[in-house]
C-alpha cells in the first residue's frame, strides 16, 4: 500500500441522500452511490439504477443531510 496517493489515504465526508427509505453515500469522485448499510455494494452513477437514483434526486424525491463531529451549541435549523 506504499504506492497509494495522498488522496487515497485521506478520509473524506460524503453526503448522504435518502430515497424511498434507503440511504446512500454519494461518492462523486468515484461516480458511485453506496448503500449506507452496505457500502461494499457500489452503484455506478451511469448504470441503469444509478441513473434512476439521479433522476429521483433531480425530481426532488429525496432527503439530504450531513453530520458534523464538532459539538456546537445554540444552533437552529
Amino acid at each position: 500500500m506504499e504506492n497509494q496517493t495522498v488522496q487515497e489515504k485521506e478520509s473524506c465526508l460524503l453526503p448522504v441522500v435518502k430515497i424511498n427509505g434507503t440511504e446512500y453515500l454519494v461518492d462523486v469522485g468515484k461516480r458511485e452511490f453506496r448503500e449506507f448499510g452496505n457500502p461494499d455494494n457500489a452503484i455506478n452513477m451511469h448504470s441503469d439504477r444509478g441513473r434512476q437514483i439521479v433522476n429521483e434526486i433531480v425530481s426532488g424525491q429525496w432527503d439530504s443531510y450531513g453530520a458534523d463531529s464538532y459539538p456546537q451549541k445554540g444552533l437552529e435549523v
